[in-house]
């Protein structure tokens, strides 16, 4: 989690729990009323922010030195199931992202048989081991 977002939640707590302070104090004192409320306000406002800061997904440059990374464990071979397992995405997600690095070069798209059926074998041939 970026620190911005860390922040975000910490200020929205904080406001939210003020304001709800400043709105109990408007019993005994109405003209704390506003300021509770202003406060609630904010703090709902920066509780959305880093909630959709939180949502919106990484972009698919930031996943491909962790997708090498993983490629180099596996020594130069991975599939999309590898990727989409053991990163915790999406297979089409997954497949995306191994596609732009096979269109940049950086590894080879080649299909390989497995009994009935084959699959998408992205190759990383500097990462492979000399046999």
């Amino acid at each position: 989690m970026r620190p911005i977002r860390i922040v975000l939640f910490i200020a929205a707590i904080l406001s939210l729990f003020f304001g709800i302070v400043w709105m109990i104090a408007a019993a005994y004192n109405p003209t704390r009323a506003i300021t509770g409320f202003l406060m609630l306000i904010m703090g709902g406002g920066l509780a959305f922010v880093a909630w959709q800061m939180i949502q919106e997904p990484m972009p698919l440059e930031s996943y491909e030195s962790q997708i090498i990374r993983l490629a180099k464990r596996h020594d130069g071979r991975i599939t999309v199931n590898d990727v989409s397992s053991e990163m915790g995405m999406p297979v089409k997600r997954a497949r995306t992202i191994l596609d732009q690095l096979s269109r940049k070069g950086s590894c080879e798209l080649q299909f390989e048989e497995a009994g009935e059926f084959g699959r998408d074998v992205y190759i990383f041939p500097e990462y492979q081991r000399k046999r």
